[in-house]
């Protein structure tokens, strides 16, 4: 094997190891494993002569990044890892993709979780615009954090209309 595939490979453990730490809550050593993965990848994509800001995968580790810092309540780490991989995402994909979407809606959750609620009412909601645009119409977790906002700032009204849209979705089988 080339060195170029070993440190894809390395890199591709990192990730893992991450994942399967931030899966089982521990989100210290996830971050350790993420942050070696992002490392790794961006040593290999330098030897490529390649961007980082053009690379799927370190976008994936920047939002598994900003999940694990919002776990551990590092809010502005959190906002700034999910905003580099939206960021990427973007500049790769557009943002009429899902993966943009994805990390809207995990912004609007940290935002959410910070009682910032109006930023975090704007972030699903453009999850949804995008979500949609990529032709994905399950967007029943978003419409619960929508519907979540909602509750949490006393607009019972509008959270009961999105929480029967959520239940309409059910009923097509759309989730």
């Amino acid at each position: 094997q080339s060195c170029d595939e070993v440190g894809e490979h390395m890199s591709a453990a990192y990730l893992n190891l991450g994942t399967v730490y931030w899966r089982k809550g521990d989100t210290r050593n996830a971050i350790q494993s993420l942050q070696k993965a992002l490392s790794v990848h961006k040593s290999d994509m330098i030897k490529q002569g390649k961007s980082i800001d053009e690379s799927t995968t370190a976008a994936s580790v920047y939002h598994q990044l900003g999940l694990c810092y919002a776990l551990s309540k590092k809010w502005s780490k959190a906002i700034s890892a999910l905003m580099k991989a939206k960021e990427i995402r973007t500049q790769v994909a557009g943002l009429n993709d899902a993966s943009v979407a994805q990390t809207l809606d995990a912004i609007g959750k940290v935002r959410f979780m910070q009682g910032q609620y109006d930023e975090a009412l704007v972030c699903h909601q453009h999850a949804i615009r995008s979500f949609q645009a990529a032709g994905v119409y399950n967007t029943a977790s978003t419409l619960t954090n929508i519907a979540n906002v909602h509750t949490a700032t006393g607009n019972w009204t509008a959270a009961l209309t999105v929480l029967q849209e959520v239940c309409n979705l059910k009923k097509m089988g759309a989730v």
